[in-house]
């Protein structure tokens, strides 16, 4: 839930998209079966397969129950990226242990070397791997 002023915000809509806000799975649930209702009332359906749950906090990392719209699941999201009002889900997990992994090669080749080179090192292998995913969303 979104605190605004004095009003709770749990349902922010925008064109063809709903974004749904709870702190919990149950409610979560809850209201994705309530949006299911409205929609059949309104002969409208929602796509499962266009639709992501994303859960922030320290419980992100938790493992979740699956959530249904209208008897289809719908998947966990690790991360969404909003480039020009398009939104975008992708798991930066890969990436981050890609760019970990280049950095600690280096480290463990690299121990002797002068600071400056190894900083260099850095920047020529491992800065890559993160640009390369940046620009796989733009």
């Amino acid at each position: 839930m979104f605190k605004y002023f004095k009003y709770s915000l749990n349902t922010l809509i925008h064109t063809d998209d709903v974004m749904l806000l709870c702190p919990s799975v149950t409610g979560l649930q809850y209201m994705l079966d309530v949006c299911v209702a409205t929609a059949d009332m309104l002969s409208l359906k929602f796509n499962p397969l266009k639709s992501h749950c994303l859960a922030i906090g320290k419980f992100a990392s938790v493992s979740l129950p699956s959530m249904q719209l209208d008897s289809h699941p719908i998947p966990w999201a690790s991360s969404v990226y909003n480039v020009s009002g398009r939104k975008l889900l992708f798991d930066i997990t890969s990436v981050k242990q890609s760019f970990f992994a280049a950095c600690n090669s280096i480290y463990a080749q690299a121990k002797s070397l002068d600071e400056t080179l190894h900083l260099s090192l850095q920047e020529s292998y491992c800065l890559p791997v993160l640009t390369y995913a940046v620009a796989g969303c733009a």
